[in-house]
């Protein structure tokens, strides 16, 4: 008898103590969970520090229709004026016929480069961009020469020159760059230099832009 009224009572027992756990779960107070240590300190370091978004145009006049420049203590410059320890600089050329690019600063190098460069693209090769008198070719050429040209197609026409092999010089390369800075300095390898390569020059008005961001220590 005592085993046939426990069994039947055992589903009760059972649903009353699953309510009491969860009332206790309720009532009684709850800690937050703690932050990793790591995570913590992170953010104690953050809290030391304040962020950094500074912006340059500089000027990179050039002395031949070839030319590489090395721009990597130029940058490093900027990092440190800008004094942030942990960051990127953001490195874009300004012109179609000039182009940024990450390698080994060093002559020979730079001679192979022109000439690999001549190979794939040779100037004259009949490109359709040098028929400067066929252009522009479409209506959405011709309105983009009316925004950004002050005065008359021919007038653009007389100045333009005759440079596609520039341009697909400076479409190889690429047009910008992006460095990582970690405590203070531009992580680059040892034989790593941010070039600036000029395609068609002589030109005195090339421009390079260079945006810093990161964040420094509050003073």
């Amino acid at each position: 008898t005592h085993t046939m009224v426990l069994l039947r009572t055992a589903p009760l027992l059972l649903a009353v103590s699953s309510l009491v756990g969860v009332a206790e779960a309720f009532v009684a107070p709850r800690r937050a969970p703690r932050a990793p240590a790591a995570f913590a300190t992170a953010v104690d370091s953050v809290m030391g520090t304040e962020q950094v978004y500074e912006y340059h145009l500089l000027d990179v006049p050039t002395e031949a229709s070839y030319q590489v420049i090395d721009m990597t203590a130029k940058l490093q410059d900027l990092v440190d004026e800008a004094g942030i320890t942990e960051g990127a600089v953001n490195v874009m050329s300004k012109h179609t016929t000039t182009a940024v690019t990450i390698n080994e600063y060093e002559h020979n190098l730079k001679t192979d480069l022109r000439e690999a460069l001549q190979k794939i693209a040779p100037p004259g090769a009949g490109y359709l961009h040098d028929n400067i008198q066929d252009r522009p070719s479409t209506p959405e050429d011709a309105a983009r020469v009316e925004k950004n040209w002050k005065g008359t197609v021919q007038e653009w026409r007389d100045q333009e020159p005759i440079n596609t092999h520039s341009h697909l010089y400076a479409m190889l390369l690429g047009a910008s760059e992006v460095v990582p800075v970690t405590e203070g300095k531009l992580a680059m390898g040892t034989w790593q230099s941010l070039m600036f390569v000029e395609l068609d020059g002589p030109r005195a008005d090339r421009k390079l832009a260079v945006q810093v961001t990161g964040l420094r220590p509050k003073a």
